[in-house]
């Protein structure tokens, strides 16, 4: 936690390529085919690791590989989110030159039917479609935030008001929160 920045409250997460947060795997973030949404806000100076800095993700371990879902930033400013369907196929949707660096910036990825939307700053950039059976396998590792379990994809910055949610919050632009998510 740190109390260098922050967007609400008194803490944010700090990470870097070392330093990011887990939390164990439960059927609560098993996305399966239903909508959902995954915002948080961000603060970082785009000196980000090989491949990107990881907002939060869900991963296989072992032979499985790969991820079930997971939010990244480019060192170009791009928000780039990945979800994988059963096991054999992904999706992909990216924004590019989202984020700009040193400021906070509000970033969502929501799956509504067959979209898969990014939305940055309460802007919809970006929409790829999926099919309507598209499945998200739930990966067999914690769930990691500002990171990445045993590598060096580590985010340089700050996670403030991180959340998944089962349902599709927004499906157009709309007002960035003002305010913490109600608990």
């Amino acid at each position: 936690a740190s109390t260098l920045q922050k967007k609400f409250g008194a803490y944010s997460l700090k990470c870097n390529t070392s330093s990011y947060f887990t939390t164990p795997w439960t059927s609560k973030f098993a996305l399966s085919n239903s909508d959902f949404t995954m915002e948080c806000w961000l603060y970082t100076d785009l000196a980000v690791g090989a491949g990107g800095g990881q907002l939060l993700g869900n991963w296989h371990a072992g032979s499985a590989g790969g991820c079930a879902f997971q939010v990244f930033v480019l060192s170009s400013g791009a928000i780039s989110a990945t979800i994988r369907n059963n096991g054999t196929s992904y999706a992909v949707v990216t924004a590019t030159g989202a984020v700009k660096a040193n400021t906070w910036t509000h970033v969502a990825i929501v799956r509504s039917g067959t979209n898969l939307m990014a939305f940055v700053n309460g802007s919809l950039l970006k929409t790829t479609v999926i099919p309507a059976a598209f499945t998200v396998s739930p990966g067999d590792q914690a769930i990691t935030l500002g990171g990445r379990n045993g590598d060096s994809v580590g985010l340089s910055g700050y996670l403030d008001e991180v959340r998944i949610v089962k349902t599709a919050l927004y499906l157009t632009n709309f007002e960035v929160p003002t305010s913490s998510f109600p608990t």
